[in-house]
């Protein structure tokens, strides 16, 4: 995994991804995250510098959930993990974790 600071890809990480010296990055609120249309560009650039080997970038955020907000305002909002354990709710915490991991 490898991370870095700025919105769009910084060439040098496009060419370690399309020469496979990484195989995910991450990416973090103040570092990369202005927006989710913003994110969106960003994730498919990552995906286009690793496309040369056919293989799928790992791509994650720093989203604790509940008060950490690893990508800002405009993604869906889910209770963390203490307030899910609260409720007791099996079938919820699935939901939310499968939400959350898409």
């Amino acid at each position: 995994m490898v991370a870095f600071a700025g919105t769009q890809v910084p060439a040098q990480v496009a060419e370690a991804l399309a020469l496979k010296s990484f195989a995910g990055v991450t990416l973090f609120r103040d570092a990369n995250v202005t927006s989710v249309g913003q994110v969106r560009a960003l994730n498919a650039s990552l995906q286009d510098a690793a496309r040369p080997y056919g293989r799928p970038l790992l791509i994650a955020a720093d989203q604790e959930g509940g008060q950490l907000n690893g990508l800002g305002d405009g993604p869906t909002q889910f209770a963390g993990a203490m307030a899910l354990g609260a409720a007791g709710d099996t079938r919820l915490t699935e939901r939310v974790a499968r939400a959350t991991a898409i």
